[in-house]
This record gives structure tokens, sequence and C-alpha cells, in this order.
């Protein structure tokens, strides 16, 4: 019986919106995309694992160490996020981020790619013009991917900072705290600034201009420019292993 584990994105893995003008434009304007997403891919991983910055909820990254055992063990056929945000690119990087993380962080030399679906508000696996992220919804992507189909509501565990209709539809949906904590973006750029070798000084100028006019760390409501909590962050991790560990057990018992 096929079995995933999904999440939304902002809010949820964490708040990444710092990085679009990184992951969108800056490979468009190149015409290097895959050596540019590669340089971001990488740096991002340094900058997260030294805590520079703070663009995934930390908590996250004990999440993908359970999705990454689970995987192994056999308990689940991968994962994938569903987002209402409008950026393919954005979200399916994110998607490949978390994949790139697992593998490094589990010497897993093999690279295996358990988020094995990203799906935005454009995308379309989704019915068309619809936001609703519902049981249907996720059957409907599932299966517009070429993927195993979900056997049943219990074999799907969802990670959301909101409600939606899903969480009446399945019996392990798990409504985070809204992960409020936004990265500076002179933070961001200092993290990506290996990247800037690989395009003219012009193009890294342009797509700076381009991530400070879009900046909106400090318009956001409750958006928090500090790091998150030790507390916070030991709440979180809680709440995620809590959440595996009943998924899992229901399943197996």
């Amino acid at each position: 019986m096929p079995t995933w584990v999904g999440f939304d994105m902002d809010e949820c893995i964490g708040s990444i919106m710092p990085l679009y003008s990184f992951v969108v434009s800056l490979p468009r304007l190149s015409g290097k995309k895959k050596e540019v997403l590669a340089c971001v891919m990488q740096s991002l991983y340094l900058s997260e694992s030294e805590k520079a910055t703070w663009l995934f909820r930390p908590a996250m990254y004990t999440a993908l160490e359970l999705v990454y055992r689970a995987y192994k063990d056999g308990a689940i056929a991968g994962a994938f996020v569903f987002s209402n945000n409008g950026s393919e690119n954005l979200v399916r990087f994110v998607a490949k981020y978390c994949n790139y993380w697992m593998a490094r962080h589990a010497r897993d030399f093999s690279k295996p790619k358990i988020f094995q679906m990203a799906i935005s508000r454009v995308s379309p696996l989704r019915s068309p013009g619809s936001l609703e992220k519902s049981y249907a919804e996720v059957q409907r992507a599932l299966g517009g991917a070429g993927l195993s189909a979900l056997s049943g509501p219990d074999d799907l565990l969802f990670f959301d900072d909101m409600p939606h209709r899903l969480q009446s539809e399945i019996a392990h949906y798990v409504q985070v705290r809204p992960y409020m904590n936004t990265c500076p973006l002179d933070r961001v750029v200092e993290a990506l600034k290996d990247c800037a070798k690989l395009v003219t000084p012009e193009i890294w100028a342009r797509v700076l201009e381009e991530a400070k006019a879009d900046d909106r760390g400090d318009r956001r409501d409750g958006a928090v420019s500090t790091p998150p909590t030790v507390r916070d962050t030991l709440e979180d991790n809680a709440v995620f292993q809590g959440a595996f560990g009943s998924f899992l057990r229901r399943r197996s018992g």
C-alpha cells in the first residue's frame, strides 16, 4: 500500500521567498541554469548547516531525517511538496534541495530522489484554477505525475501551517505553527556570494536590485528577523517526531 508524506512550503517548510530572485531570475539571466542552481544549492546547504541562514525551519531538518529513514526502511513510497505558492521553479527547487540535503547529510552517494513531486499553485497536475488542498487533489496530482496513488486516507501524513479541506479527510494532518522567522536579505546575499562568480557583475547587480525590491520580510505581519529560539526548535522537533511516530506505528500495528 503506497504511503506518502507531504509538506506545504511557505511558513511550513520555511520562509523561502528571499531565495526567489536567486532561484528564478539568476539562472534565467545567466544562461547557466544548471551551474547557477547547483551553486545556490550547495551554498544554501553550507549556510543552513552553519546556521548562518535560517530560511528553512530548523526542525524541518529533523523531519527530513525522519523522511529519509522511513523511505530507506520501506515504510513510505516517498515525499512531496504541495504548495499554493505561485512560483513553479521555487517550489521545485525546494523539493530538490530536500533531496540534496538528505543525500549529503546521510552521505548517501546513490542520491535518492525521495521528494518525487513538487506542486505549486500553477501546476498542471492540479484541477484548473484550484487552490484547494484535498484528498482528491493529492490523488489527482500523484496520478498525473505517474506516481502510485494512495490506497486510502490513512496512507498520507501531511504538514501545513494552515487548515485546509484535507485536514478533515485524512487521519494524519498536522497543523504546525507558522514559521515566521525571516532571514535578512543581506545574510542570504552573503551566503550565496560564490554564485556571483558565475555571472557578470551587471547580472548580479540586477538580481540584487530585484531581490531588494521584492524583500517582504519586514512587511509581513508577525515576521521576526531573528533566528528561531531553541525552545521553538525543540517544540517543533517534538511535533515532527510525534507525528511520524504516530503515522508509522499505526501503519505497522
